[in-house]
This record gives C-alpha cells, structure tokens and sequence, in this order.
C-alpha cells in the first residue's frame, strides 16, 4: 500500500503544457515561485525570453537564476504563454502590457537525495528537479518511472509529494520501505496520472542531475 507523506498537489492549479518548444525549466522555476509567493499566476512567457539576456542563454540554471532574481516574473495575464513561437525573431519580445509589478526570487542548488528534497517539501518548497530522460519517464506507464538506465536530453520537472510503500511485497522494482518523489511535469495532463508521477529514490539517482529550490526575495503585489 502507497502513504502519502506530503501532497502538495491539490494545491496547484492544473499542470501546463509547453508544446514543442524547450521551456520546461521555465514552466517548473515558475510553478515553485507561484506556490512560493502564492500571489497568483506568474508569466512563464516572460522567464524563459528574458534568460536569454544572461550567460548560459535559455533553458540553463544559470540564466534562468540570474533572470528570476534581476527582473523577476510578472503576472501572467500580462504576457501568457505561446504553445508556438519563434524565439529566434525580432518580433519575440515582451508586449506593452508587461509592466509589473515583478515578483523576484533566489535560486539554491540542493542535494539530489530523497530525504533532502522531503525536508524541502515538509517546509512549503516545491524542488526544481533536473534530469535525463529515459523510455519510462516517457510512457510514464501508470504514474510510475521504473529504473530504465541514465536516460538522455536534459528535462526539469518540479518534485510536489512525497510517499512510501509500505508491506511486505514489492511492486515492480520499487521495494517494500522505498520512498517515491511525486513529480509534477509540463506535457499535459494526459502524461502520468493528470501530469505527475512517482520516482523512486533509484531512479533518481540513475538519472538525476540536481535540485534547485526558491526562496522569494519579498512579498508579491498583485496589481
């Protein structure tokens, strides 16, 4: 039988969908700084074009920290997000509609281990968790990643829940004791169970990179 030890889920709004285009870290830093600040919705749009003016550029940790914490996010009514756009055009910057106020926050590199993000979790800190993709994380078959080797192609996804199994019998390759991180993705609600799933400490450690958490520098408001 599955415990919950923390669930954060029906705390947040519905899961996003990113579409083709690589903002996964963007939907993740965005989430966790929305329930951080629990100010309203944030402009994923707007963290992901203005990492490109810092070193690293888009989809990396280090622009993406150096942007949340000089500009910041603003709300997302002003600048929603586009399934489809070309981020190469002149034409890819902020409407006039964008004008604050901005929300800024911080960015820690954590330790990538089961208990480190639980103590995130148990503290109201939803963990960026950054990651290579393997065939189960793909099918995500029944809301459960399954050991499926080191995986490829960098992902971020955001850790909201922790459970247990408890019992005598494993299920699959998780045992009897194991910790699972529930996982929120950016893909719809059509992968896993409505966008999350549950990793083991395992399969964290296969294709794990590292986990961010955020810390809001002040206090949202919300025009």
């Amino acid at each position: 039988m599955l415990g919950w030890l923390i669930d954060h889920r029906s705390e947040l709004p519905p899961v996003g969908q990113q579409g083709d285009r690589p903002t996964c870290l963007s939907w993740a830093i965005t989430a966790a700084h929305e329930f951080a600040t629990r100010g309203g919705p944030l402009s994923v749009e707007f963290q992901h074009w203005n990492s490109e003016g810092y070193f690293g550029g888009r989809g990396t940790i280090l622009a993406a920290s150096m942007a949340l914490r000089t500009e910041g996010q603003p709300p997302d009514p002003q600048w929603e997000y586009m399934t489809h756009c070309d981020e190469g055009g002149a034409e890819y910057a902020p409407p006039d509609s964008v004008i604050g106020p901005f929300c800024l926050a911080e960015i820690e590199v954590g330790n990538l281990e089961v208990s480190a993000i639980i103590s995130h979790l148990q503290v109201g800190r939803l963990p960026v968790v950054a990651l290579r993709i393997t065939d189960s994380f793909l099918a995500a078959k029944g809301g459960v990643v399954e050991v499926d080797g080191v995986g490829q192609d960098g992902h971020a996804i955001l850790a909201v829940g922790a459970a247990q199994l408890s019992g005598s019998e494993p299920v699959g390759t998780i045992q009897p004791g194991d910790r699972l991180i529930c996982v929120r993705n950016s893909w719809g609600k059509d992968w896993g169970v409505e966008g999350h799933c549950l990793m083991s400490e395992s399969v964290l450690r296969a294709c794990g990179l590292g986990i961010f958490a955020l810390r809001p520098n002040a206090s949202p408001i919300f025009a």
